[in-house]
């Protein structure tokens, strides 16, 4: 999706990016030229993440931490595109990623037998994240919300103006 875009001078903000999509997706972003700003639950994290994906030649990254928050993604490159910034939501399919870590022995077996014909690799899930920072026909689109690399609309939850001010409130009270 990426072979042959040049991304140098482009500055990328990955969130989760030390594992599964997004550090994948920070590794080819990186791979293109791009400053990829990385961020995860700790700066550890994300520390770990970045040297992990530097010994490679030609990265630029700047790992940073960002707190856990509710899913608001939307909303918050809704609010990032307010102010000048492009920003997107992607919602990349249903991915074999290290989930499984947290369910019953039941629960990952089961998935472990479905995953090779109906999961998509990590690598094929953070195609939507790349194809939406970098798609030349995506140049100026801004607080929209893709699905499988393709423009999608955002659930109620999601557009819900008084429920992004709540979780606004709730996220300045949490330490």
């Amino acid at each position: 999706m990426t072979q042959g875009l040049d991304l140098t001078g482009r500055t990328i903000l990955i969130t989760g990016c030390n594992t599964g999509l997004g550090q994948e997706a920070m590794r080819v972003l990186a791979l293109r030229g791009a400053r990829v700003i990385g961020t995860a639950r700790t700066a550890e994290k994300a520390r770990a993440a970045g040297s992990a994906v530097l010994h490679e030649p030609h990265r630029s990254l700047h790992p940073g931490h960002r707190p856990p928050r509710a899913e608001r993604a939307h909303r918050d490159g809704v609010e990032l595109a307010r102010r000048g910034h492009l920003a997107n939501a992607v919602h990349p399919g249903t991915i074999a990623t290290k989930l499984t870590r947290n369910m019953t022995s039941i629960a990952s077996i089961a998935l472990a037998v479905v995953s090779p014909i109906a999961l998509k690799s990590v690598a094929q899930g953070a195609a939507t994240e790349v194809y939406a920072a970098t798609h030349p026909s995506l140049a100026g689109v801004s607080g929209e919300y893709f699905i499988d690399s393709n423009l999608a609309k955002p659930s109620r939850r999601a557009r819900d103006a008084d429920l992004a001010r709540a979780l606004d409130f709730l996220a300045v009270l949490r330490p």
